[in-house]
């Protein structure tokens, strides 16, 4: 993780360098090569944040190997009946109506609390 870090960095040094650089002569290609800088370092940014996401899963996995059951719940009812469903439907063709249960809600909510 630390080289990922220091690589990372001196990615930035080195955007924010050729930022500087094509801000100071502005043509049509300087505009092309910043917008590819940055969605490259959008890409990057991307990568490096999505590292992070691993240790949910690997908590998740050890739930399941400890044993532990988790509770399936319906938090959303469809409504066919809704006043805006043909509004909805000129839009997108195959769309539904969803109406959230409160009731389920406050389990969950008090579910996690009680965690």
């Amino acid at each position: 993780m630390p080289l990922i870090k220091n690589i990372f960095n001196k990615y930035i040094l080195f955007v924010f360098y050729m930022f500087f650089l094509l801000n100071l002569n502005s043509t049509k290609k300087h505009k092309m090569i910043r917008k590819i800088i940055f969605f490259s370092m959008f890409l990057c940014l991307i990568q490096v944040f999505s590292q992070h996401l691993n240790p949910i899963t690997k908590k998740i996995s050890e739930s399941h190997k400890a044993g532990a059951s988790f509770k399936s719940y319906s938090l959303f009812e469809s409504n066919p009946r809704s006043l805006q469903l043909p509004i909805y439907q000129k839009a997108a063709t195959d769309i539904s109506v969803m109406n959230i249960d409160y009731a389920v809600l406050q389990e969950i909510l008090k579910d996690n609390l009680s965690l």
